[in-house]
């Protein structure tokens, strides 16, 4: 936004209840901009928040399937129940991802 300094100058020259109103009105644009950029943060801190949990328990997935695999691994009905897990998982987590992920802009 463009401050409408010549009106500043005049109100000055002219009249300074005027001035006055006019700085009110200014810094009441600049109090509403920031609050609109906090209320935008806000929602992007609640989106990284939501990442990192889908991000930990991905961790935390892989760890444990790691563990199986390991301790697992000379049973071959129990791998396979684990690859199983994992085929089903994947479908999820894949699903997830496209239903979360934002469509490509159009081009122009």
């Amino acid at each position: 936004m463009r401050w409408p300094w010549n009106k500043v100058i005049d109100a000055i020259e002219t009249d300074g209840a005027k001035t006055r109103a006019l700085i009110t009105q200014m810094m009441g644009a600049a109090k509403s901009g920031t609050e609109a950029i906090e209320m935008d943060l806000d929602g992007i801190l609640a989106k990284v928040t939501a990442q990192t949990s889908v991000i930990q328990s991905n961790n935390t997935l892989l760890a444990e399937l790691s563990a199986e695999i390991k301790a697992n691994a000379n049973d071959p009905a129990k791998m396979q129940a684990i690859a199983d897990a994992i085929d089903g998982n994947t479908a999820s987590i894949s699903a997830a991802v496209v239903a979360n992920t934002p469509a490509a802009p159009a081009a122009s």
